[in-house]
């Protein structure tokens, strides 16, 4: 069988043509005078397709269709709905299994979702609506295009004068009387612009804090007024919370005695490499332990692999706090526990003279932190200033991880866009010195729900496959985090559990053919 998404996509013509529910509604009903509601979890279903429920086997595609309906129970005729989808189960000798589902839009109110059978034991599905395809049509066609701006208070400093002025991103290209900060190499369109500091010259902005985004400024705004919020009612919909399908019933699968879990050699997974296709499944979780499913490669579960793996290498890591996870738990694998300080980290570096290893990790500029956070310009860099950094003598022992996802969810899209071009220049100035270096795209992941995160799942998983996209051409290797975070047991949270964190950096070290 083969398990790549793109041969399933086309798998069901039939549903892009007549609505599955199986009903037929007169030709005039189309016409009458009633509206069509909101995709509703209690009318909407979910049904096995195939195979059979008395009898699925270790290795079997489950092919789920969920029919989107209104609150008064009529088959929806678009598509659009942002599902969650994860199937939640026991292996035969009682360990705990989970695995994200792959969605396939068929843009007429139905959509399939996958699931293979990846261990002898019992599963239950779960599907979440985590937006309506109205609320995700808002995101997409007027929040993202409003040019909202986040804010900061920027710090100005000469000797022992500091003035705060207050900050933003500009993607017109006339700004009057301001500070205008510019890089167009990163930058073609977007200038960071400050209002001019009391007394001191722009050149003295030191640190920027108290960072808004445009949509928490929004939503704080919109929720302070139901009046507001009501008057958008998908928006109070998505306020509301997650909402769940009610679960399908337990299915049972079955296995040859030798066989307990799938693996990559059994669905013929292809190497590990950049520019991989979508497989129908990312990996799953058996007793807290990620079992990756993308692509096959070695395994380095040992600290003494990993460092032999390390070994000679230059390793840089730009993006967000959640790449600075990535800082922390991979220097602990390594033996090398970082300890607390309280303070923020946004620059560091640890050197292993043993093994000639250097790690780093750099926060990217721009970031989006709140009050009592102040975010040292001079230790912050572009992406596409780091990779212009690359010279030949590093080809041979570097290796770059980019994350940029989380603080850019209240950007202008026009502006994350340039921005995201501004990264593959850089990446493509790599490309032509260092051929053949290692660089990896890591993916954002599901948060938390709450009501200063709404849209925000949805924006970030966007910028991520957007990016990806953009980089396409280039051997860019994408880590797919997005599965390991939506179908794991944890606690869904920015910041998640050490083994969360650990199962990425697994597919981190699987690339890298060690």
């Amino acid at each position: 069988m083969n398990y790549y998404l793109d041969n399933f996509e086309d798998e069901m013509d039939d549903f892009q043509k007549v609505n599955t529910s199986g009903k037929h509604f007169p030709f005039s009903n189309i016409f009458n005078s009633s509206r069509m509601g909101l995709t509703s979890t209690i009318t909407t279903t979910v049904r096995l397709v195939k195979p059979s429920p008395d009898y699925i086997k270790l290795g079997d595609v489950l092919h789920f269709v969920v029919q989107s309906k209104d609150d008064g129970g009529r088959p929806r005729p678009s598509g659009g709905d942002f599902w969650l989808p994860v199937m939640r189960g026991k292996t035969e000798d009682g360990f705990e299994t989970s695995m994200a589902g792959r969605v396939v839009d068929h843009r007429n109110g139905s959509y399939s979702i996958y699931f293979i059978a990846a261990w002898v034991g019992n599963a239950s599905i779960h599907v979440v609506l985590a937006m309506t395809a109205e609320a995700v049509d808002w995101f997409e066609n007027q929040f993202s295009t409003a040019n909202i701006s986040p804010t900061w208070n920027g710090i100005f400093i000469n000797g022992s004068i500091r003035v705060l002025a207050k900050c933003a991103i500009f993607t017109t290209a006339v700004v009057s009387e301001k500070c205008v900060y510019r890089r167009p190499s990163a930058l073609k369109f977007t200038s960071f612009v400050c209002d001019v500091p009391n007394g001191l010259p722009c050149g003295s902005l030191t640190f920027l804090t108290d960072g808004i985004s445009a949509n928490n400024r929004f939503f704080t705004k919109l929720l302070t007024d139901r009046n507001d919020l009501s008057a958008i009612p998908f928006l109070d919909k998505i306020h509301e919370g997650l909402t769940y399908i009610k679960c399908f019933p337990n299915v049972l699968f079955s296995g040859k005695s030798e066989e307990k879990l799938i693996t990559t050699t059994r669905l013929a997974a292809p190497v590990c490499k950049p520019e991989l296709r979508d497989m129908l499944s990312e990996g799953f979780w058996v007793n807290g332990r990620w079992h990756i499913l993308s692509c096959r490669s070695g395994n380095l579960d040992s600290k003494i692999s990993r460092l032999k793996c390390l070994e000679g290498r230059n390793i840089i890591l730009s993006g967000d706090s959640t790449t600075r996870q990535w800082y922390t738990v991979l220097n602990e694998l390594l033996g090398k526990p970082i300890k607390p300080t309280g303070a923020l980290i946004f620059n560091a570096n640890i050197h292993y003279p043993e093994n000639n290893i250097n790690i780093s990790f750099i926060f990217h500029p721009m970031s989006v932190h709140p009050h009592g956070y102040f975010v040292n310009l001079s230790q912050v860099y572009f992406e596409e200033e780091l990779l212009h950094r690359i010279k030949p003598n590093d080809c041979e022992n570097t290796i770059i991880v980019i994350s940029p996802w989380a603080h850019f969810v209240g950007w202008p899209w026009r502006a994350f866009l340039d921005y995201a071009n501004g990264i593959r220049e850089g990446v493509a100035y790599v490309r032509k010195v260092c051929p053949n270096l290692p660089i990896f795209l890591k993916s954002s992941h599901i948060i938390e729900h709450t009501p200063n995160n709404i849209g925000k799942n949805w924006l970030s998983r966007r910028i991520s496959f957007t990016l990806r996209d953009i980089l396409s051409g280039l051997r860019v290797n994408f880590l797919n985090v997005w599965d390991i975070t939506l179908s794991s047991n944890f606690d869904i949270k920015l910041h998640m559990h050490k083994k969360v964190i650990i199962a990425e950096l697994e597919l981190f070290f699987q690339h890298l053919h060690c």
